[in-house]
């Protein structure tokens, strides 16, 4: 089911590698469905100059050695971004003091990339650090074969396992992976997971639909999968958010 993995087990250290036969990833059971749902966290971002909002998803994740005063979120670029200029942007629920986004990273789109989701997950930090009870995540780097199972958190909604698809044949993006699990507007930002050796990883960020008009209309639902370019992107903005 997997090709390579790593985890990234300790900040501002490299990420470990795990073979598929070591790591034996499958979908979440449903313990660890429930001990993970409220990790998913709502996004209201804003657009300054149009006045439009803006409601996606996005994940807490769990940092191995982090200890700052603020919380790491894993969110959907065209989410948080105005092609090049943020939106102003809170975590519903909380106050500003904390659930305010001081910062943002982003990458750019490949250049063959007519969709815009190669690059399309954002790293964001909030001003103060969460509510105790959102639990945190672990983000696991995942290449893995077009087969297999994975969840998708959807806040407190059950997710059955949805099964790992084929691209489309126009489609040779390696960045992306798609799925059937059910997918809907404002769900963008939502975390792709897996359960390794028996805890739950985000393998990637749900992002959107591919509509394949050649196919019928057949609608491909995809994500962005975290690899190690995501995995050093993190690292960095840590370091950097914490002064290091």
């Amino acid at each position: 089911m997997l090709r390579a993995l790593s985890l990234l087990t300790f900040c501002l250290l490299p990420a470990t590698a795990f073979a598929a036969d070591q790591a034996g990833i499958r979908a979440l059971d449903d313990e660890a469905y429930l001990n993970s749902r409220n990790g998913v966290i709502q996004l209201i971002c804003e657009n300054e100059a149009t006045g439009q909002v803006y409601l996606s998803r996005a994940v807490v994740l769990d940092i191995p050695g982090f200890a700052g005063d603020f919380d790491i979120l894993l969110a959907a670029r065209h989410a948080v971004m105005d092609r090049t200029v943020e939106r102003n942007c809170h975590v519903r629920g909380e106050p500003l003091w904390r659930g305010q986004i001081a910062g943002i990273e982003t990458s750019s789109p490949a250049v063959n990339d007519f969709g815009e989701f190669s690059q399309d997950w954002a790293i964001v930090r909030t001003r103060g650090r969460l509510d105790d009870s959102i639990s945190r995540l672990r983000a696991a780097a995942y290449a893995g074969r077009e087969q297999g199972q994975l969840s998708m958190l959807r806040a407190a909604m059950h997710g059955e396992p949805c099964q790992i698809t084929p691209a489309p044949d126009q489609i040779v993006e390696p960045t992306l992976i798609f799925h059937d699990c059910y997918a809907r507007p404002g769900l963008s930002g939502s975390p792709l997971l897996a359960q390794i050796e028996g805890e739950a990883y985000v393998i990637g960020v749900q992002l959107g639909e591919y509509v394949m008009f050649n196919e019928g209309g057949r609608q491909y639902s995809v994500g962005r999968r975290l690899d190690d370019e995501f995995l050093q992107a993190l690292i960095d903005f840590i370091a950097e958010e914490s002064g290091g």
